[in-house]
């Protein structure tokens, strides 16, 4: 149950994640620069994760934690954001989700692997090749641009993925023990504060241009980090991080309905590997390992270590299900405020 709510919290964050892009460009277009955009973004993100933390009544968080959140806001997190803004720029709305979404996966499951031990099936693996293909195909077609996708805004997609995957690693355990609200006020804090001294800020905006910085904000940076959170509590990082990949393709979408970006054939085809490899990483099944007769507790077919990895499986289950009561603990409490 936990995973099914686990993966409906990833696509609902998705749908909201993949507004950022076409939503964004309102306000790049109209003049504000990708600077700003980030500072503005971030600022009104804060505001809104602290409100929401006023009303769960759950400020509280250790001083130590909240600058971890602070410090990665300034590097992670802001670098995310602002190569984002310059790929919407130089690669267009769809293919700036699709690159940083291709490359997320990739970077997730090595450092999944490598920081937590997570083990990477070769049916995952199958998923993230299936994607990254997709996204080549795509690269390929030149995007959605009339005039294609300029070298910088190719690379700067590139770098917001790599990025954006440093922040499955960095809230993965916090998560758990730490309120959502109150970790996103700590990175977007940190945003806001190593941009502010780079904005040129525009003079006199209008009610439309503070449109265009705020409702992006509410639905991708608010509602979608929410669901995002709820979501990697209950899936390991490798398999959200190639779950999101879908994102791209609903952002490309938008991005032909707003902008009219429209990506070749090529383009579509990509899309739809990309789908295709998300849906290998939804119907994986996890197998455990099973004991040949006569082996001893503790032991698999395979040998002594690999039955240490699955009693360490087992731990993980236990803790998992603890952590499971929590959270139900807190959608109660959430519910009566």
């Amino acid at each position: 149950m936990q995973t099914a709510l686990g993966y409906i919290f990833i696509i609902m964050a998705t749908i909201c994640w993949s507004t950022i892009g076409p939503l964004g460009l309102y306000a790049l277009n109209a003049g504000i620069s990708p600077v700003e955009r980030s500072f503005w973004g971030a600022v009104f993100g804060f505001i809104l994760f602290f409100i929401h933390a006023c009303v769960m009544r759950r400020l509280r968080i250790p001083l130590k934690v909240f600058g971890a959140c602070f410090l990665f806001g300034c590097v992670g997190s802001a670098g995310m954001s602002f190569t984002n803004n310059f790929a919407l720029l130089g690669a267009g709305a769809g293919m700036a989700s699709m690159l940083q979404n291709g490359v997320t996966p990739v970077f997730t499951a090595i450092f999944g692997l490598i920081l937590f031990k997570e083990f990477i099936s070769s049916w995952r693996l199958t998923a993230i090749i299936t994607v990254i293909a997709g996204l080549v195909l795509i690269c390929v077609s030149g995007g959605g641009l009339a005039e294609g996708a300029k070298w910088w805004g190719v690379a700067a997609g590139i770098v917001s993925g790599f990025c954006y995957s440093m922040q499955f690693c960095f809230l993965k355990n916090l998560l758990k023990k730490y309120p959502t609200p109150n970790l996103f006020m700590g990175t977007t804090l940190g945003t806001a504060a190593v941009m502010l001294p780079f904005v040129d800020f525009m003079p006199d905006k209008t009610v439309e241009i503070w449109l265009y910085l705020f409702v992006p904000i509410v639905i991708s940076g608010w509602m979608g980090s929410l669901c995002y959170a709820s979501g990697l509590k209950r899936l390991e990082i490798s398999r959200a991080g190639v779950l999101i990949t879908i994102e791209p393709v609903l952002a490309a979408i938008l991005a032909w309905i707003l902008w009219d970006e429209m990506f070749s054939v090529l383009g579509w085809i990509g899309s739809l590997v990309i789908i295709i490899g998300v849906m290998l990483t939804t119907i994986e099944k996890q197998r455990r390992p099973q004991k040949g007769p006569g082996q001893e507790s503790g032991e698999s077919a395979a040998g002594p270590d690999t039955g240490k990895a699955e009693l360490s499986s087992e731990a993980e289950c236990i803790d998992a299900a603890g952590n499971a009561a929590n959270l139900d603990l807190q959608a109660e409490e959430t519910a009566k405020t």
